[in-house]
């Protein structure tokens, strides 16, 4: 018996060391593909020929680059959890088409912050979709085109919590409004110095957003608008 009962041991051992170094190879492959998307994030925001970060991201650790922040597993690799890249586009550059896609590729992402970077609108904005973990984007002081979000019929961007659209320029598109209506678990709203009026205003924010508990109207031409709203928040 046990001479039957030593190979099958084996085989597990070996079973399961394989196992092991597949793994360890899979999630150090994942660390790398963040770090790649980072500089393929950094390029696309100078391009077409800015330098922003190119000296500052040059660290092996990533993690320790400006406006990076991370978290780790338990195998004590890192991942990607905020990027916050504010005003950091050269000016003369013109507009920013950033690929969201890229984005995907950070799957713990939970905070986005990238306001006054001249972003007219996303390439693949339906990309959006497939960040599971982001709570907190900030897009304001972009001039933003009506595309800017997934609208809720493509998908619902339901763990977002913390939105800021704050001057957006040169006016607040309205279809960028209509899509704020699928975030439904919404805690925290920005939508201050944007000359908002209430006929812009589409009627679906006045029942959609329940959920609110900070919202930022400041710097608009709303009157029942604002009332309506401000009633509602938590």
């Amino acid at each position: 018996m046990a001479g039957v009962l030593c190979p099958m041991l084996q085989l597990l051992w070996t079973c399961w060391i394989l196992m092991c170094l597949n793994f360890m190879d899979c999630n150090g492959k994942l660390v790398e593909e963040e770090k790649r998307a980072l500089l393929e994030l950094r390029d696309s925001l100078n391009y077409p020929n800015g330098s922003t970060l190119i000296n500052e991201w040059v660290e092996e650790n990533y993690c320790a680059w400006a406006g990076i922040f991370c978290i780790r597993d338990l195998n004590n690799d890192a991942h990607v959890l905020d990027i916050i890249l504010t005003s950091k586009r050269e000016l003369g550059l013109g507009i920013w088409y950033p690929d969201a896609n890229l984005l995907t590729r950070f799957t713990h992402l939970q905070s986005l912050y990238i306001s006054g970077n001249s972003i007219g609108n996303w390439i693949m904005p339906k990309a959006l979709c497939k960040l599971l973990n982001l709570k907190e984007l900030d897009l304001s002081f972009n001039p933003l085109n009506g595309d800017a979000l997934p609208h809720f019929q493509v998908c619902s961007l339901a763990s977002l919590e913390q939105l800021h659209l704050s001057g957006i320029y040169p006016s607040f598109p309205l279809p960028l409004l209509r899509a704020l209506c699928g975030l439904k678990d919404m805690r925290k709203l920005d939508l201050s110095n944007n000359n908002l009026t209430d006929d812009s205003m589409p009627h679906c924010l006045f029942d959609d957003l329940s959920y609110l508990e900070s919202l930022d109207l400041s710097g608009n031409n709303l009157e029942n608008s604002h009332h309506i709203l401000s009633g509602k928040v938590g």
